[in-house]
């Protein structure tokens, strides 16, 4: 055992492969003796070792997952910021959301902070298990976020804060009106429908407004006149005179703020009703040109 052999196997593509004995089992019956050998692949190359190729590695391969005891780190947190609707009557106002991220699996608590850029000290927040938090009825203006995490041997990361983000809250400009379509009705009407609009101060103490251009394309707001009444941000649908050329609305929200303009064209009978009352063909004979008519 231990010794070395070669062996010769066509159909295998071997010629003289070097292998190991590591077992022997000898049988004797009639037809003589039958010696079976248990072999293993080997060659002179994996002896070939030196001291200086030797790697330090730990009994358990190498970790990829950062130290328990070691400071975590956090990431900046992201801000994002939504209109809500109270219960008492207190109208629209601003919710914050804020959220951050970390490659390290043992922090188990999270704290965020927040402050006015004008505020020489940040407001706590309660601890979090998860890395989101939520603020509600947040006046508009200039803030900084930050956020710390706390690993499960009571660790903190350091706070990591946020640049200036400003929130907007009811100051920023309704969205534009989608889904605009025009529907004619008995040959005087224009109906118009468009899609719920997602501003909740527009829907809320909002607006819509309706103008009108005799061009195709090109339409602008300052070059239109206005038609109809305006209606509530709420609904979705008005009723306007029919006439061709495009229909112009737009969005206010409770605070008088306008959103873009959505158009739509319309190639439709006036909404006076005309018809032939009768014809006059004036001197049919005369072949001269006609001047200032």
């Amino acid at each position: 055992l231990g010794d070395t052999i070669r062996v010769s196997l066509p159909r295998r593509g071997w010629t003289a492969k070097t292998f190991e004995v590591t077992g022997r089992t000898v049988h004797i019956g009639e037809d003589g003796v039958r010696v079976t050998l248990s072999c293993i692949e080997t060659g002179p190359a994996i002896f070939d070792w030196r001291t200086s190729e030797e790697m330090p590695k730990p009994a358990g391969g190498v970790p990829t997952l950062p130290s328990p005891t070691a400071k975590p780190v956090v990431s900046a947190p992201t801000m994002t910021e939504e209109l809500y609707e109270t219960r008492g009557g207190g109208g629209v106002k601003t919710r914050v959301r804020l959220a951050a991220t970390t490659d390290n699996p043992f922090i188990d608590a999270w704290q965020f902070a927040w402050r006015p850029v004008s505020a020489p000290e940040p407001t706590l927040r309660g601890l979090t298990d998860t890395p989101e938090d939520m603020i509600d009825d947040v006046a508009p203006g200039p803030y900084a976020f930050g956020v710390r995490g706390r690993n499960a041997r009571g660790i903190w990361s350091d706070w990591a804060w946020a640049g200036a983000a400003a929130v907007q809250g009811e100051n920023a400009p309704p969205g534009a009106i989608t889904g605009l379509s025009v529907q004619a009705s008995g040959g005087a009407v224009a109906m118009l429908r468009w899609d719920r609009h997602p501003s909740l101060d527009v829907r809320q103490g909002g607006r819509i407004e309706f103008r009108h251009a005799t061009a195709q394309a090109g339409a602008s707001w300052q070059s239109s006149t206005g038609i109809g009444k305006s209606v509530s941000g709420g609904v979705t649908e008005a009723t306007l005179p029919l006439k061709s050329g495009t229909y112009l609305a737009r969005p206010y929200d409770a605070m008088g703020t306008p959103g873009p303009v959505s158009g739509i064209a319309v190639r439709a009978a006036s909404i006076i009703p005309t018809t032939t009352v009768a014809t006059l063909a004036e001197a049919p004979g005369f072949a001269g040109t006609a001047t200032g008519c």
